[in-house]
């Protein structure tokens, strides 16, 4: 039974980095567009924000032609790739629960 808590924690957890990264991403998607002011006083939660979305965007760049008319589709796959393993967590979570 206590294991099972466990489980159930972890995923629970999982689930709410997982929504949190994909807040994350499209915080750099609408920052990108925007264009802040490097100067600006806000410059250092943009760079925080670009440093923990960049690394994933270069990773699926490397393996996946994700350029279209001047946009970076990128962030979208890996919203896709997201969204697919937190239904993943979503469904083993109301499995275990019925």
């Amino acid at each position: 039974m206590l294991l099972n808590s466990v489980f159930y924690g972890i995923l629970v957890s999982i689930h709410y980095v997982i929504q949190a990264y994909m807040m994350l991403i499209f915080v750099a998607c609408v920052l990108s567009f925007i264009r802040p002011n490097p100067f600006g006083k806000f410059y250092k939660i943009v760079r925080v924000i670009s440093a923990l979305t960049e690394p994933a965007f270069a990773l699926v760049r490397r393996y996946l032609p994700t350029t279209f008319g001047g946009f970076d589709l990128s962030p979208l796959v890996i919203l896709f790739v997201l969204m697919f393993f937190d239904n993943m967590i979503i469904y083993i979570l109301n499995r275990s629960v019925l």
